[in-house]
């Protein structure tokens, strides 16, 4: 992803990051994998913050290259793609640790077990949840996930629609669910005797 591709609120994606065949040198192809693979995506809020304070910091970009994450100027090569990786998902783990230090004893524990198993593909699935929340229609998500069918974005959303409808089933149960009702405390001027008129 070029500086060019970040612009207008928008992330435009036009490229493929190729690794050579027994390299661990990376090189950059000008389209991505598939038609359906050029795409124009809006940033959000949370995204452009962190842009905002990675490019104020200067730290994961190179101000004097044309990429947005790189390596000197070059892309990231498959070892340095493994170490940036790793390093985001300890951050992560670290500041979930930090919200939740009251009930963290030990935080670097909580970060040993966090899965490492988590890929950058996954988090392609995390925002296709986020636009099914977000009430985003099926095309729209399929356009923005770059999918060249919607059969795939069918699986996901009917998984979701499920479990929204498990979770609604449960609120149903719920609200008409039987009370306890408390019985009214008996008058102490009236009993079953003094009920009943005497003529």
């Amino acid at each position: 992803m070029t500086h060019g591709d970040l612009k207008d609120g928008y992330v435009f994606v036009n490229k493929t990051v190729v690794y050579e065949e027994n390299s661990n040198k990376a090189s950059i192809k000008d389209s991505p994998k598939t038609d359906a693979g050029f795409r124009r995506i809006p940033i959000v809020q949370p995204l452009k913050e962190f842009l905002d304070t990675v490019y104020a910091e200067d730290g994961l970009l190179y101000h004097n290259s044309s990429l947005v994450f790189s390596r000197e100027g070059a892309p990231f090569s498959k070892t340095v793609t493994r170490r940036f990786w790793k390093k985001l998902m300890d951050d992560f783990g670290k500041e979930w640790a930090c919200r939740h230090e009251e009930n963290v004893p030990d935080t670097m524990a909580i970060v040993s077990m966090l899965p490492r198993n988590i890929t950058a593909h996954m988090l392609r699935h995390t925002f296709i949840t986020w636009m099914y929340d977000a009430g985003i229609d099926i095309k729209t998500a399929q356009k923005w996930s770059g999918h060249a069918t919607v059969s795939i974005l069918l699986d996901i959303y009917t998984h979701l629609s499920e479990g929204k409808e498990k979770e609604s089933e449960d609120k149903l149960k719920r609200f008409f669910a039987p009370q306890k009702l408390s019985t009214p405390p008996m008058s102490s001027n009236l009993s079953p005797e003094s009920s009943v008129s005497s003529n």
